[in-house]
């Protein structure tokens, strides 16, 4: 591995022609352009809604959108959309289990939900330059951060949160605002200050959202998601370092980095009291440890096919798999609180084998764009690191977070339109979208 492998990609230029903008080319042109960016906009405001009451209908008028602006596109950049196997046999999987799921209401709850925003970002990453895909995710960052803002000063109880049932119900502190749960918010707010981070060229926009959110971060008071963010930028620098050394420094420090790495992963295990006493936690992870127990239990009771999605940590009326892992628990647990143990008991072995395959796959084509298109990839891989951290204890695979795995998979395997301009470019960027 050179440093010319990863050298950067200086041929964008800051000029777009009539061209560029898809009247005789492959790319959405400006009307087209800004439907996409409302689109991912008002994706991502379903997914991880910052307000409360978002229209329940509103996913299907999301689809009808993404599919229209695939009609405004020109032919050329409809053949050039990306198609990825491994995502469309999941999406077919999470849609089937609803033949043998064991809450059907729940399932087709989230299906409603799911599928329209599963389809409806396939279509725009595959559309949008990703240039102009960044920038609705941006302003999404600070339309999130403004109404947390505005909850937390308004509203008390956007300050605190609900404990589990275990520790009777007692409100604890944690800020979240409109935001379900402060273990939902934070990780969404990591995934969010990478992408302002690395994708937001004004540098004044940039520092005073990224530092905006990093507050809210370290103000939920969740530990999972304060060490996936620290994790994420830990990853971010060892890739900018890492990708700047010739063949023979870049060994040395992939070895030296990799073995303090596991020498600290080695003490944290044989010293895991410690750890999650300074985590705030007890040995049984706020009563994860429980939960763990009993979800496996009732895995290998539908091994293959698993539940169906949302099949067994809810369900009206009250199936009794669902009332005897509860028993189990000891308490009413909302999900796995852990990302493969939930996948496998969504959609057993079948479906976590085409998940794991395709989270693989998404991550080693991240790894491999660092060497043609390096802030992209570093993207990638930071961002999925600190997913794989955080599905350690929550759930942030499926549900909303499928989202982030379809950004990722097809702008991995996109071969049109993934230029992004590095670090040093001079271009003014503006508060409207372009």
């Amino acid at each position: 591995m050179t440093a010319a492998t990863f050298r950067r990609n200086d041929s964008h230029s800051a000029v777009r022609t009539f061209d560029d903008f898809g009247v005789y080319g492959d790319e959405l042109g400006p009307f087209g352009t800004f439907c996409a960016q409302a689109v991912v906009f008002v994706g991502m405001l379903i997914a991880f809604p910052a307000v409360e009451n978002v229209p329940g209908k509103l996913p299907y008028v999301l689809l009808l959108s993404a599919i229209g602006v695939m009609f405004l596109a020109p032919r050329n950049a409809v053949r050039k959309m990306p198609f990825s196997v491994s995502l469309t046999a999941f999406l077919g999987m999470v849609v089937l289990s609803v033949i043998w799921t064991n809450n059907i209401a729940g399932s087709i709850f989230d299906l409603q939900k799911l599928v329209p925003l599963i389809i409806s970002f396939s279509i725009i990453v595959g559309l949008l330059k990703f240039e102009d895909l960044t920038k609705p995710l941006i302003w999404f960052m600070r339309f999130a951060l403004l109404a947390t803002a505005i909850a937390v000063a308004t509203d008390p109880a956007a300050r605190e949160h609900i404990s589990e049932a275990q520790y009777g119900d007692e409100n604890l502190p944690g800020w979240h605002g409109w935001y379900p749960h402060k273990n939902f918010m934070a990780p969404f707010f990591g995934f969010g200050a990478m992408t302002v981070l690395m994708f937001d060229r004004n540098q004044w926009t940039k520092w005073a959202t990224a530092s905006g959110l990093a507050v809210m971060i370290f103000m939920s008071d969740s530990r999972t998601g304060l060490f996936a963010f620290v994790l994420m930028l830990g990853v971010w620098w060892w890739l900018e370092h890492f990708s700047q050394l010739d063949d023979r420094n870049g060994v040395m420090f992939f070895v030296s980095t990799f073995g303090l790495g596991l020498l600290a992963i080695i003490g944290a295990f044989a010293s895991i009291s410690a750890v999650t006493s300074a985590a705030g936690k007890d040995s049984s992870f706020s009563g994860r440890t429980d939960i763990w127990a009993g979800t496996f239990e009732a895995f290998l009771e539908r091994p293959i096919l698993g539940y169906g999605l949302n099949g067994l940590f809810w369900s009206e009326p009250l199936q009794p798999e669902t009332a005897e892992l509860w028993r189990t628990i000891g308490f009413e647990a909302s999900h796995a609180h852990q990302g493969i143990l939930d996948m496998a008991v969504q959609f057993g072995i079948v479906g976590s084998a085409i998940f794991v395959a395709m989270f693989y796959s998404t991550f080693a084509a991240g790894w491999r764009m660092i060497k043609t298109n390096r802030k992209v990839g570093m993207w990638i891989v930071a961002v999925m690191a600190g997913q794989t951290f955080m599905s350690l204890s929550e759930n942030v695979l499926t549900g909303s977070w499928m989202v982030m795995i379809v950004i990722f998979r097809l702008a991995s395997i996109r071969r049109h339109g993934m230029e992004f301009p590095e670090r040093g470019t001079k271009v003014r960027s503006n508060w409207l979208l372009r």
